[in-house]
């Protein structure tokens, strides 16, 4: 099922009825431009309005989410990377659970082969996801979290095989090293034994030294 298709056709109906002057028009309006390809009138319009639009707002989220999504559009990943966290950061403090930002940045983060912060941030948004019950983002999160589930498994597998080849080479350099311990003491004990036989010696030669004198 396309269920971008879908949101689509519910966000038409939804202009249909919004009043034109409301937030929730402008915000409805400006998503279709955005996934209609036409983010640039976009961006300029949600730049404006996060210069006035508070960190403690509950529209903030929603405008950088939106950012975020331009800009990963426009394949400039540093900054959706920022607006999507700014959105989830906003989210978090003021517990709004219909969210998807943690979802693009989990996405992002596996892209960039950061597997840690993707399964977090996987975790996260599926959790959300569920609580909300959200149908389609559910369905995408669960497909999504089982391929970074598998990748996060693979690497920790790798982290323990390399843990366990570390922890061998400590215990055979160990051992070497108790080898090389006990042969230098063997050797300090052979050296000492034979300075106090030439020190025996030596008090011989003086006693025979003194006979003959």
């Amino acid at each position: 099922m396309d269920y971008m298709a879908e949101v689509a056709l519910y966000r038409d109906s939804l202009l249909s009825v919004l009043s034109p002057g409301s937030f929730r028009y402008r915000m409805n309006e400006l998503q279709q431009n955005i996934h209609k390809g036409y983010p640039d009138k976009a961006e300029a319009e949600l730049l404006a309005l996060l210069t006035d639009t508070p960190e403690d707002n509950l529209n903030y989220p929603m405008v950088t989410y939106l950012l975020g999504t331009i800009y990963r559009m426009k394949q400039q990943p540093e900054l959706a990377e920022t607006y999507y966290a700014l959105s989830s950061i906003s989210d978090i403090e003021q517990a709004i659970k219909d969210n998807a930002s943690m979802q693009h940045l989990a996405a992002m983060r596996y892209e960039q082969e950061d597997i840690d912060r993707a399964y977090l941030y996987a975790g996260s948004a599926i959790e959300d996801a569920i609580f909300c019950n959200v149908y389609f983002r559910t369905v995408y999160l669960s497909q999504f979290y089982t391929i970074v589930n598998a990748a996060y498994r693979e690497k920790e597998a790798e982290r323990r095989n390399e843990l366990l080849f570390y922890l061998a080479m400590i215990s055979l350099l160990s051992f070497f090293l108790i080898l090389a311990v006990m042969y230098v003491s063997r050797q300090m004990q052979k050296v000492s034994r034979i300075k106090e036989e030439l020190a025996g010696m030596n008090w011989k030669l003086v006693e025979l030294n003194n006979d003959i004198v």
